[in-house]
């Protein structure tokens, strides 16, 4: 069987220049076509097969003219005439076959570069809410030299949807007394705070940096006398880690409390024996209980 390349070729080679001049077309027998339409028609389906052409009862009308040294081929608005004084039919079904199936299925065209893929939507950030509590411990500057240690605790809840959460909760620290401490002060406090915190999470491993207001209530004494109460407002920076990844994760963290106008205290018959506490800074160990 002659390659399709060669019956290319043929097609092209064959066919008359716009400035030649057709011979008049001799007279042969109707009944006689060379080629026989039945005959491309198969040759077509060789070339390109059955599953891409149309299905018969659609395909579009096949002409083919048989001028005796020449055959002219119509189909689909298209036509071809090819010199062929041999009058070789099966030559001539194999180039008509080439040209009807240039004709129906023109041959793809390089595709062109697709464009590059759009990068996958982020899922929406979920709504996270969790607990926190943990133990503290820390120390309170009560005066300029006073300094003691505190223990207490805090819990809070976290709500938030990507790296931004809001914070709120409550927390208590108690001081204990140092012996050298003038007026042998002791501190009880009762906070609430609110704020935001900024985080980041990885696989194993979450770490955040708070930012709050925190209003409390303060209370000190001497040893063995009443106690002054005071409202004490100031703010917080603080940082935590969680570790792991599930509902229960150990925590632990860091704050630094900050009271920008420290009261003086007055103790009957001393006088002024100190200042409420203006820098609190401690560390806690806990755990975060994710709620949703």
């Amino acid at each position: 069987m002659v390659g399709l390349p060669a019956l290319l070729c043929a097609l092209f080679v064959a066919t008359p220049g716009p400035g030649s001049a057709a011979p008049p077309p001799p007279v042969v027998d109707a009944a006689v076509r060379c080629p026989d339409a039945d005959v491309v028609w198969a040759s077509v389906t060789a070339l390109v097969g059955a599953a891409r052409l149309p299905p018969v009862d659609k395909r579009p009308a096949l002409q083919i003219d048989d001028l005796g040294a020449r055959y002219r081929v119509a189909i689909a608005g298209r036509a071809r005439e090819v010199a062929d004084e041999t009058r070789d039919c099966g030559r001539r079904a194999q180039v008509a076959a080439v040209f009807v199936a240039l004709t129906l299925v023109p041959p793809e065209g390089p595709a062109p570069d697709a464009p590059p893929p759009a990068p996958a939507p982020r899922p929406p950030a979920r709504l996270a809410v969790r607990l926190e509590a943990a133990p503290s411990l820390g120390a309170s500057l009560l005066a300029a030299q006073d300094r003691a240690a505190l223990a207490g605790g805090l819990a809070r809840v976290a709500l938030g949807a990507g790296r931004l959460a809001a914070l709120a909760g409550v927390g208590a620290s108690f001081g204990a007394q140092e012996d050298d401490a003038p007026g042998h002060l002791r501190e009880r406090r009762f906070s609430v705070d609110a704020g935001a915190r900024l985080g980041w999470r990885g696989p194993r491993l979450e770490a955040g940096l708070d930012l709050e207001a925190v209003a409390a209530w303060l209370e000190v004494a001497p040893s063995g006398g009443p106690s002054k109460g005071a409202v004490d407002l100031g703010g917080r920076l603080g940082g935590i880690l969680a570790l792991g990844h599930g509902r229960f994760m150990p925590i632990l963290g860091f704050s630094i409390d900050i009271s920008p106008l420290p009261r003086a205290l007055a103790f009957e018959p001393d006088g002024v024996v100190g200042h409420t506490s203006w820098l609190r800074a401690g560390g806690f160990v806990g755990v975060a209980v994710h709620l949703q």
